[in-house]
């Protein structure tokens, strides 16, 4: 069991004043990985009590799972000055009513940008004093009360905003947040000129893929490299693709399949996202998880309610959460008179949505 005491705590921010019955730890906990079982000491009835948890001035270098099983109604959470190295969607995913999140004064460097997927009731978050130099540029999408949010002390963004009735700060921060996520780009190495040579001439071609009309000569070490669907395909000699050295596929457009080839051998990035929805789908099947990164950021900047239900679908298909929240608060603009519930998010319910959607339309 971790040292630790409970007690009424005023919790306070910029725009924010209120007092939680806390839990507070103060001994180091050794966490070898996020699903490490804690003692915290407290029976169920007990935990059930507590509205916000704090790690101050010890040693927790990831967020346990654990946090959100054993305090069902945490309403606040702080790790501070306690080495904490990174934060991610499934560190917040059993805590669904979170709304104060303060992770000031350690080591995160990296926010992603789905990092609030499953916690879009939070309303103030702060990121005081961290090395942070990179953030998801579509952070802030799932979020609906945003009210505070302190990143000053970081490298590239440094800066307190009060959003609560100003939407000109909210703006601010975005912008912010966009310069943020801008990366350097990279020079060609010369193994990809050598790459590219291959792709041009198709020289020592050994392998044709059929898409629609349209067939490809392509490397197959080549592919391997860059896919671990194709790898594990060409690792298993008793699959009639690697019999006949050749393979068909009739998901994906000719088009999204050429500039995914495109992508693998030459690392182009498409200058419009007119096609990334298909771009997606052909990334994420065969698991490029850099092409998967561009053509979701695409999607994420061109999410409207005429195309909310696709892209809702897509995010079903393939497992991608945040992208199914982000065409659920789309869709549900549609319906300004009455707010769609979140349980319509869930697979009996697909149906039920589609069917208000094409009722809007008509």
């Amino acid at each position: 069991m971790i040292a630790h005491k409970c007690f009424i705590c005023n919790w306070k921010d910029n725009c924010f004043e209120k007092k939680y019955f806390t839990y507070s730890a103060f001994e180091d906990i050794d966490i070898k990985d996020r699903n490490t079982e804690i003692n915290f000491g407290l029976s169920e009835e007990g935990n059930n009590e507590i509205e916000a948890v704090t790690f101050v001035d010890i040693l927790i270098k990831y967020v346990p799972n654990s946090i959100g099983i054993k305090f069902k109604n945490l309403v606040a959470l702080e790790f501070k000055r306690s080495g904490l190295k990174e934060i991610n969607k499934e560190n917040l995913k059993t805590m669904p009513s979170l709304k104060h999140l303060w992770l000031w004064y350690n080591k995160l460097e990296e926010l992603p940008h789905d990092l609030f997927t499953y916690a879009p009731q939070i309303e103030i978050i702060n990121f005081k004093g961290n090395s942070i130099s990179k953030i998801g540029k579509h952070i802030l999408k799932p979020l609906n009360n945003l009210m505070f949010a302190d990143f000053r002390g970081n490298p590239k963004i440094n800066r307190m905003y009060k959003v609560k009735n100003a939407t000109n700060t909210l703006e601010l921060l975005n912008e912010d947040i966009e310069k943020c996520c801008r990366s350097e780009p990279k020079e060609s190495s010369t193994v990809s000129s050598y790459v590219k040579e291959m792709w041009e001439t198709k020289c020592l071609s050994d392998f044709t893929i059929i898409v629609g009309e349209k067939s490809f000569k392509v490397h197959k070490n080549i592919l391997a490299v860059n896919s671990c669907v194709f790898r594990s395909m060409f690792n298993h000699t008793n699959f009639n693709e690697n019999i006949t050295n050749e393979m068909e596929v009739v998901d994906i457009t000719a088009e999204a399949f050429e500039e995914f080839l495109d992508f693998i051998y030459n690392r182009t990035i498409p200058e419009k996202a007119t096609n990334a929805m298909d771009l997606y789908a052909v990334a994420a099947k065969y698991q490029v998880e850099e092409l998967i990164k561009i053509s979701e950021e695409f999607i994420f900047d061109m999410i409207d309610e005429n195309n909310a239900w696709s892209v809702f679908t897509l995010g079903k298909i393939y497992g991608n959460d945040f992208m199914k929240i982000l065409a659920f608060k789309k869709m549900s603009k549609l319906f300004p008179d009455h707010k769609l519930s979140d349980d319509l998010l869930n697979e009996s319910s697909r149906k039920k949505i589609k069917k208000l959607v094409s009722l809007e339309r008509n």
